[in-house]
């Protein structure tokens, strides 16, 4: 036992037959960062969530100092002395900064009847400052970008003052100056001698702060190493286990000609001026952070999605309002979940658009879907991909675009660039 620990023990979390969590124990010590890595769909969120009261375990328990607690509401968490900022944002569009980093917990006035405003924004300066978060207390959380939205949600959780600050995945939709700014306000609670887990898919990010990582795979504890330990080289090998096979990009015929092109398209306040082109057999990534318009415009060009200018062309056709019935005529199928992976690499199609096609599955079907992709291409098909998952664009594809704001604002071939490298392009690092 860890003398003001914070435990996960023996957790368990099933959803029918398929297992998020088993058997898992972590402890998270006072003026220690734990990072937690696994690929998508490891049990990361699941046990974020466990910890913030939102999520209930099929077994097992949370230790407060050693006595057993029941976090069955986030306001049961908050009462322990555990904060979580998520990666889904839960901002009050209408409320300032400050409203929403004290909301439920705002000082009051007259006896409760009303918000004591001045000692509002005076707490969330003092909070904004403390940590240096860029953040101005009284502007609209309606005018929040991404970043700024998840810059607030580690706000709201820090203003707390918990004892353990559970990040999920934060550093997501952060340039590579805010990473750094979210790395001071670590460190600083770690002087605080505040408990961080610190849930990430990226080990750069967890060596670069973490004192211990703990590696999930299908659910389950693969190791816990201290931060010298979690190499480049062991940590990938613990995530996949044996389904740690290399996965090669299949090679490219130069003489192939374009089975999709894309040009100018735009949707207003999504996706601008986009140009967009695959041949037989390419595999064409298409890479960025959560909003930078790469799903919408994947949904535009198989006519999912509205488009205010420009074409598409696929089959010898030129057309500017495509349709999903239209496109699939073409020899385009578009998939965006990876339970159905049989199902849309049977149709045989000329060209696949696959959005995110391995979220939420365990580590065994990514890796069929990676080498499916690989050997579709190898087929002839071409295939455009969008994924997070930048150590797997990196290892298959041939070429990469990366979206920022809704443009594609540059262009890498998947050979030459590691995963690091696209993450910072991605960020406008």
């Amino acid at each position: 036992m860890n003398e003001g620990a914070i435990e996960a023990v023996n957790i368990c979390k099933a959803y029918g037959d398929a297992e998020a969590l088993n058997d898992v124990s972590l402890s998270f010590r006072p003026g220690e960062v734990h990072g937690v890595i696994g690929e998508s769909g490891a049990g990361k969120s699941t046990l974020a969530g466990i910890l913030a009261g939102a999520i209930q375990p099929t077994s097992g328990h949370v230790e407060v100092g050693g006595r057993q607690v029941v976090l069955d509401t986030p306001g049961s968490a908050f009462r322990h002395g555990i904060a979580t900022a998520h990666q889904t944002f839960g901002l009050v569009p209408r409320m300032t900064v400050a409203q929403n980093m004290f909301l439920g917990h705002m000082p009051r006035k007259w006896g409760g009847l009303a918000v004591d405003r001045p000692t509002l924004y005076l707490r969330a300066r003092r909070v904004l400052e403390e940590f240096g978060i860029p953040l101005e207390a009284r502007r609209k959380g309606r005018r929040l970008g991404t970043a700024e939205r998840q810059l607030l949600e580690i706000a709201k959780a820090v203003a707390r003052a918990p004892a353990l600050l559970v990040l999920d995945d934060p550093a997501s939709a952060l340039s590579q100056g805010e990473r750094e700014v979210l790395f001071r306000l670590i460190r600083r609670l770690v002087k605080q001698d505040t408990a961080v887990a610190y849930l990430s898919p990226r080990l750069h990010e967890l060596r670069e702060v973490a004192h211990r990582v703990s590696v999930l795979r299908d659910g389950n504890l693969a190791a816990t190493l201290r931060v010298e330990e979690a190499t480049p080289q062991r940590v990938p090998e613990l995530m996949a286990g044996d389904a740690m096979e290399r996965i090669t990009r299949p090679p490219l015929w130069e003489q192939r000609h374009p089975v999709l092109k894309a040009e100018g398209l735009t949707r207003r306040g999504a996706f601008y001026g986009a140009d967009v082109s695959v041949r037989a057999g390419e595999i064409v990534g298409i890479a960025g952070q959560r909003g930078a318009g790469q799903t919408e415009l994947l949904r535009a060009i198989i006519g999912a999605g509205p488009l205010d200018a420009g074409a598409v062309t696929a089959g010898g056709k030129r057309i500017t309002r495509p349709t999903p019935k239209r496109m699939k005529r073409l020899g385009l199928a578009y998939a965006e979940c990876g339970a159905v992976a049989d199902e849309w690499f049977r149709d045989e199609a000329r060209v696949l658009l696959l959005d995110e096609p391995a979220r939420g599955v365990n580590t065994h079907t990514r890796r069929r879907i990676w080498r499916r992709i690989a050997e579709v291409s190898s087929e002839g098909a071409g295939v455009l991909w969008v994924s997070t998952e930048l150590d797997a664009l990196t290892a298959v594809c041939h070429r990469i675009l990366v979206m920022r704001r809704g443009y594609i604002q540059s262009e890498v071939k998947g050979e030459a660039v590691t995963p690091r490298e696209l993450e910072d392009l991605c960020a406008g690092a």
